[in-house]
C-alpha cells in the first residue's frame, strides 16, 4: 500500500510507562480505534489495557456474528475493561467481533469541511501527519 493512504500514529502509551503505541487506521470520518476477533466458549471480550485512556467509554459500539448456529448473543454490558455477552441458547458463545469506540485524547475530527486546500481545514492540523 501507498504511504500516502496510510494514516498513522505512534504516541507514548497512556497507561504503560516506558512503552510506546503505534497504531494504523482505515479511512473513517471520525477518530476511532477497533479490535476485533473470535470467542469460543467465552461471554467475554478483554478490551485493551490502553482503552481506558485512549477511548470515550460511552462511544463503544460492538458487532457480534455468530458461528455455527443462532446464538441469540447480546451485549450485557460493558466497562473499561471488558464487553460482557449473554446468550439464550444453551450452547456455548462462538462468535466474531468488532468493538469500536472513538479515541479522546484528539479533536473530534470534521470529515467535510470547504476549501481549496489542507490549510483550510477548520481544526486543529497540528496533531495531524498531512501528505501534500
Amino acid at each position: 500500500m501507498n504511504d500516502e493512504y496510510l494514516s498513522r500514529i505512534d504516541i507514548p502509551h497512556p497507561s504503560k510507562k516506558g512503552y510506546r503505541l503505534r497504531h494504523t487506521c482505515p479511512e473513517a470520518p471520525s477518530n476511532d480505534v477497533y479490535i476485533r476477533g473470535t470467542l469460543k466458549n467465552k461471554d467475554v471480550i478483554e478490551l485493551p489495557d490502553y482503552w481506558e485512556h485512549f477511548v470515550n467509554q460511552d462511544s463503544i459500539t460492538v458487532s457480534i456474528t455468530p458461528i455455527g448456529s443462532h446464538q441469540d448473543i447480546i451485549v450485557r454490558g460493558n466497562n473499561a475493561k471488558a464487553i460482557y455477552l449473554q446468550s439464550r441458547s444453551a450452547i456455548p458463545i462462538h462468535c466474531y467481533y468488532h468493538v469500536y469506540a472513538e479515541r479522546n485524547d484528539v479533536e473530534k475530527l470534521i470529515p467535510e469541511y470547504r476549501g481549496k486546500s489542507i490549510d483550510d481545514y477548520p481544526g486543529d492540523n497540528s496533531k495531524f501527519s498531512i501528505n501534500r
